[in-house]
């Protein structure tokens, strides 16, 4: 039997392991893992985005075998990634199958079952289709080639590295490593980063309400107690409503709760296309039952063995006695009523503004592998926004797909600690260009953590530096409907394919020469997701035609981060950096035109960039600063105000080598005129 490894964009599954016909073991000697599929008839609007992602893949993929990487969410086994073989299908071999199953045969000896628990699938290659088998003998021959072949393909460095993606393990995993959803960044850079709503769906604006006076004195605030917004609340909701000016939404609604209803009435104030704030029903905060009203210092042990039951999946479990609510109370009526009002308004957008439970739990039970019971990862400041798509039609109407968690507004900073040793060291960037910031770190477990620029700490065992930036940006996600695409029919046409001439879309395999090394590719793939690959491939042109295609001014793994990004649909992510210079591969994606590729370079630069490296970076990008002004601007940034250091270094002196790029510095800076002059002249003579 033929086997070809066809690459897939890579499909993320999360499921429980059930009881299936008890074959794989007892008949077949291959213990395999069977997750449930839900049917479409099944379907509800409480259907977790877990279900709908494991439904939609046995819908729109082709049956048969697959290529994988897996994890068992508990940890059986250890806290480990397996590559996996898996089938997906009608086991035609077998009469009694009736539904389309799939059933993942994790290539690794357990000692024990694992019944109940959730399995992460990262589903990357198509191997072979279904077969019926004249034997059982013959099947269990077959499906031993299978794993042989899942196993060699899977450490192929183009699929090796998907073993690292943080869908795969759960034990650190949170909504910030989801591909696809922009976390905790800036409203206003995150919203020029969506793509265009769709007729068939409506744009969901959920906010939380600003703080209370509950919040600021630390008191249990849920469904059945009400607090006012304090000044800072109604500041923060008045900075919402300046930025969110620009949208146009065609409801504005709350809860009932007066917290909300108070933040989304400033929110519609002076607004041209909405007068007033609807009420709706249902979207209030979770009930606390016994606890309303309690200060949380005086019932902290409750609450973390109430966190801790929610975590280990006893969804059930209720807050403050029968009085309360359970995680899954709160999501069915939430679920509920959004539903209603999101169908009225296909096409449009909506802000609703509603409660920190509320929406960490929408976010958790949509988005496919994290679920419910992650709920307390989600992060939502006072008077968040999120952004939400909503179908209202078709195979997926009633499913969400979340695109961007926890935006704020542009004024408001976040506090970025960097630990140091000795004497704390002042800092004076902020957004607003004043204040210095000296403290301590209490706890080790805060040490790196990102934190809220109004936190203060007082210690003197550990020294850090507070830097207040103007957004923690989130990994970007690929936008490129080219490179993203996984539907290859169109490249059958006729248009396509003209035998008259040269082919649009090349086939067979490509050889790159890169630093004595040979890098090998699929011409077809390239092509069909590159332009600049299309055009240096098609057959006539010299490189489409040469045994092997020199690729000069580029180190093995910098390249090869380019073809990795390519093969995975630019899923690939952080990955790509674990040997390749991110700052290499950032002036390859340019030249081979990958603008999705460009910016998470930019973004993983920028996470790494200090006041050492910034100058050194600058010099590097300014030939192609006009593809990486995000970059540019947060270096220039990094060194304000600190000129005179910049000057006097050795990277400077280096960078003086370059006109442009001492002119482009030194007219970056803020500062005088005669100043900046005096510098560079003082720069050159030396």
């Amino acid at each position: 039997m033929e086997r070809e490894l066809c690459l897939i964009t890579p499909v993320r599954l999360r499921g429980k392991v059930v009881h299936g016909f008890g074959r794989g073991s007892k008949e077949l000697g291959f213990p395999t893992a069977n997750l449930e599929i839900q049917e479409a008839e099944e379907a509800t609007a409480t259907s977790s985005g877990d279900q709908r992602a494991l439904r939609h893949f046995a819908e729109s993929h082709r049956t048969g075998i697959y290529c994988a990487f897996g994890s068992i969410e508990e940890g059986v086994g250890g806290e480990e990634v397996h590559p996996v073989a898996m089938s997906m299908g009608w086991n035609p071999t077998f009469e009694d199958v009736k539904a389309k199953t799939i059933e993942p045969w994790i290539l690794h000896h357990f000692d024990e079952d694992f019944y109940d628990c959730h399995l992460r699938l990262l589903v990357v290659a198509y191997v072979r289709p279904e077969v019926k088998f004249e034997s059982l003998e013959q099947l269990k021959a077959e499906i031993g080639k299978d794993g042989d072949f899942c196993r060699m393909s899977l450490e192929i460095p183009s699929l090796a590295c998907f073993k690292e993606d943080p869908f795969l393990k759960p034990w650190t995993q949170k909504v910030q490593d989801m591909p696809g959803i922009i976390t905790s960044a800036q409203l206003q850079e995150a919203l020029s980063q969506l793509p265009p709503l769709l007729e068939s769906h409506t744009r969901l604006f959920l906010t939380r309400h600003g703080e209370t006076a509950a919040n600021e004195q630390g008191v249990l605030c849920g469904g059945g107690h009400e607090s006012e917004l304090n000044q800072q609340g109604l500041k923060q909701a008045e900075e919402l409503a300046r930025e969110l000016r620009e949208c146009r939404f065609a409801l504005v609604g709350s809860s009932s709760q007066l917290r909300a209803r108070q933040s989304a009435q400033l929110l519609s104030a002076e607004r041209n296309d909405v007068s007033t704030a609807e009420v709706l029903e249902n979207l209030h905060e979770m009930r606390y039952g016994h606890l309303e009203g309690a200060r949380i210092a005086d019932v902290r042990s409750e609450m973390i063995s109430i966190a801790e039951s929610w975590r280990h999946g006893k969804l059930q479990e209720r807050v403050g006695g029968v009085e309360g609510e359970s995680p899954q109370d709160l999501i069915e009526r939430v679920l509920a009523s959004l539903g209603k009002v999101l169908r009225q308004n296909r096409g449009q957008n909506v802000l609703l503004v509603c409660h920190s439970w509320v929406n960490k739990a929408l976010i958790a039970h949509v988005t496919p592998g994290l679920g419910l019971q992650k709920l307390l990862d989600v992060p939502q400041r006072n008077c968040a926004v999120n952004v939400l798509d909503y179908c209202c039609e078709g195979t997926d109407a009633g499913s969400f797909q979340v695109l961007a968690v926890d935006l704020v507004a542009q004024s408001r900073g976040a506090a970025r600690l960097e630990e140091r040793s000795g004497a704390c060291v002042e800092w004076k960037e902020t957004p607003k260009r004043g204040g210095n910031f000296r403290t301590d770190i209490v706890k080790d477990t805060l040490k790196h953590k990102e934190l809220y620029p109004t936190i203060a700490f007082a210690n003197r065992k550990s020294k850090v530096r507070i830097e207040l930036i103007r957004s923690l940006m989130a990994m970007p996600s690929p936008r490129d409907p080219r490179l993203l695409r996984s539907d290859f029919s169109t490249c059958l046409t006729p248009e396509a394919v003209d035998s008259s001439g040269p082919s649009k879309y090349p086939s067979g395999a490509v050889r790159f020469a890169v630093e004595g090394r040979t890098l090998q590719a699929d011409k077809f793939l390239l092509a069909a997701r590159s332009e600049y690959f299309e055009r240096m491939l098609r057959t006539g042109m010299s490189e489409g035609a040469a045994f092997e295609v020199p690729i000069p001014r580029a180190s093995a793994p910098a390249f090869e981060a380019v073809l990795r990004f390519i093969y995975s649909a630019g899923q690939a992510g952080q990955a790509l950096f674990e040997e390749a210079d991110p700052l290499e591969v950032l002036h390859l994606s340019v030249e081979f035109m990958l603008e999705d590729l460009t910016r998470l370079c930019e973004w993983k630069i920028m996470q790494g960039l200090t006041l050492d490296n910034a100058l050194i970076t600058f010099g590097s990008v300014v030939s192609v600063r006009s593809k990486v002004p995000t970059l540019v601007k947060a270096c220039v940034e990094r060194m304000q105000g600190q000129l005179r250091d910049v000057v006097g270094s050795e990277s400077f002196k280096e960078l003086c080598r370059s006109e442009v790029a001492v002119q482009e510095l030194l007219l970056s800076f803020d500062e005088p005129l005669a100043k900046r002059r005096r510098m560079l002249s003082g720069a050159r003579t030396d």
